[in-house]
């Protein structure tokens, strides 16, 4: 618990913008990922900051290590807010959604695959038909994530497939998209299983398909 104090003049540091220390950011995941429940009273402040900083950086993504570390802070936040704190599940989609869906509208390439990932970490985590974006947000994305660009740029290919098995798994809110897409969902199935890199990869997404969709979505 004497580590948490630590947390917040990280975080001033780190929005100065004047420096991008991975050393720091990491140290802010730790924190998360160690004391977990023991961190929920600092969770969302930390978030809504990180928020903050992503949004920032997104503008010039030049440190990798350092933007690495800073999506596994969100997402080890994420998951602890999710896991012992469900009901602030809104809370954290209010302070994540606007900034993800900057970075796919920008198309900041650097940071697409993070954002799948924490996607899919919120979709599965919460019941999107009660949440603060409703099924808006990722109603409308849908249709964008089986654009053949993004599956052909490989680092997007194990975030996609992550966040289509949220959507399969939540196929109560999403069957219509899921029916009227079924055959281009095939088709990206296809193309990851015949690229060499990716192949394994197939296995995950047909696995999901199978596991969560009733019969009638393959109509």
């Amino acid at each position: 618990a004497q580590v948490l104090p630590t947390v917040e003049p990280c975080l001033q540091i780190l929005a100065t913008g004047e420096t991008q220390s991975a050393y720091e950011m990491k140290l802010v995941m730790r924190v998360f990922s160690t004391f977990k429940e023991g961190a929920l009273s600092i969770a969302l402040p930390t978030l809504r900051q990180l928020a903050t900083i992503l949004r920032a950086v997104a503008a010039n993504p030049s440190d990798a290590v350092f933007n690495h570390y800073l999506f596994e802070a969100i997402a080890s936040i994420v998951r602890t807010v999710l896991q012992f704190a469900p009901a602030q599940h809104g809370e954290v989609e209010s302070a994540l959604l606007p900034v993800l869906s900057f970075i796919l509208e920008q198309n900041v390439a650097d940071f697409i695959p993070y954002c799948f990932q924490i996607l899919g970490l919120l979709l599965d985590s919460g019941d999107s038909s009660a949440s603060a974006a409703g099924p808006q947000i990722y109603g409308a994305l849908f249709d964008r994530l089986l654009t053949d660009s993004l599956w052909r740029t490989v680092a997007n290919v194990p975030g996609l497939i992550r966040l289509f098995s949220s959507y399969f798994k939540k196929n109560a809110q999403f069957s219509e998209q899921i029916k009227r897409n079924m055959q281009t969902i095939l088709l990206r199935f296809q193309y990851v299983l015949n690229h060499r890199k990716i192949e394994m990869q197939a296995f995950d997404l047909i696995a999901a398909m199978f596991r969560y969709l009733p019969f009638d979505a393959y109509k």
